[in-house]
């Protein structure tokens, strides 16, 4: 039996057929991973943006805090030396007169009600 080239044709286009399926699958899966690195490194960006601008905020608010601490310290200070004691807890806020012995108390949501409609 002699080779016959035309009987090959075939068999060769299948062969190139399974080729360019795996060069396809080859090529279509690089892509996404190399889309989905985009997309990641993306993010990432995104997120240290968004840290960043965080933790600026927190050095303000932190210093906004400190500031209000020491006019607090400045204010129980100038009552103290007028005969009042100013207290301040998370609920209430009080002042006493120790010169009349009187006790002023006012719970802080009245004073956040009074803000609001102000």
């Amino acid at each position: 039996m002699a080779f016959d080239p035309l009987s090959m044709l075939p068999v060769l286009s299948i062969v190139i057929s399974l080729g360019v399926l795996a060069g396809g699958y080859i090529a279509l899966r690089t892509g996404y991973s190399q889309q989905a690195g985009e997309i990641q490194d993306r993010v990432i960006a995104a997120l240290k943006s968004e840290n960043e601008g965080l933790e600026r905020r927190l050095e303000g608010v932190q210093e906004e805090i400190t500031a209000l601490k020491r006019a607090m310290v400045s204010v129980r200070y100038a009552l103290r030396r007028r005969g009042l004691i100013l207290e301040v807890n998370t609920d209430y806020i009080t002042l006493t007169d120790s010169l009349a012995k009187r006790t002023f108390t006012l719970p802080i949501s009245e004073i956040k009600e009074e803000e609001e409609h102000a």
